[in-house]
């Protein structure tokens, strides 16, 4: 049995694309300094259902044009959406469960692993199929695969290699107090 995995520099670049939509969605706006929400609990929960939709509908919306706009790939482009909204969906739902059972670190590391090899094993699945691309930036395909991994990473380092920084001194109990921010007005 042969497993597919991206082989041609097109396959790298809209792996690379879908990787940079999942950090993006997951890790640009994300609240990792570890203060609490000062609304109220049932406002706090509305906020952040609110903000995990519309981390699924950016990740879904992005992920299904990568494909292409044209009238064709419907099943691939709703795949790949799919996969998406739906690893945004597991992971910020997950996140405050294994926060509280101090595996934040081992759940971040899972659902990132899965995402990418998942999705490399889609793009090499549906890769002959993919020929129109939405955004055709003027490099080569390589460099637009390099830059798009780069995003990736940046975003997974600030974003994600904080979580689970945190998560590890959360389970060796060394993460330090959060501090309340506070301005002087005295001069």
């Amino acid at each position: 049995m042969k497993l597919a995995w991206p082989q041609l520099v097109g396959e790298w670049e809209l792996w690379a694309q879908a990787i940079a939509v999942w950090t993006i969605a997951i890790y640009a706006f994300d609240n990792i300094s570890g203060q609490k929400d000062s609304r109220s609990p049932s406002k706090a929960d509305r906020w952040r259902s609110g903000e995990r939709s519309l981390r699924i509908a950016v990740a879904a919306t992005a992920g299904g044009l990568l494909v292409g706009v044209s009238s064709g790939h419907f099943w691939e482009r709703l795949v790949i959406a799919g996969f998406l909204a739906l690893a945004v969906l597991v992971l910020t739902a997950g996140r405050p469960r294994f926060t509280a059972a101090k595996r934040a670190a081992e759940w971040e590391i899972a659902v990132n692993a899965t995402v990418v090899i998942g999705m490399a094993f889609i793009v090499a699945s549906f890769a002959p199929l993919v020929i129109d691309p939405v955004f055709v930036l003027p490099m080569t395909k390589g460099r637009v695969a390099a830059t798009f991994a780069v995003i990736s990473a940046a975003f997974f380092v600030v974003g994600g290699g904080t979580r689970i920084v945190r998560g590890i001194l959360d389970k060796v109990e060394a993460l330090p107090p959060v501090r309340s921010a506070t301005i002087s007005t005295s001069r």
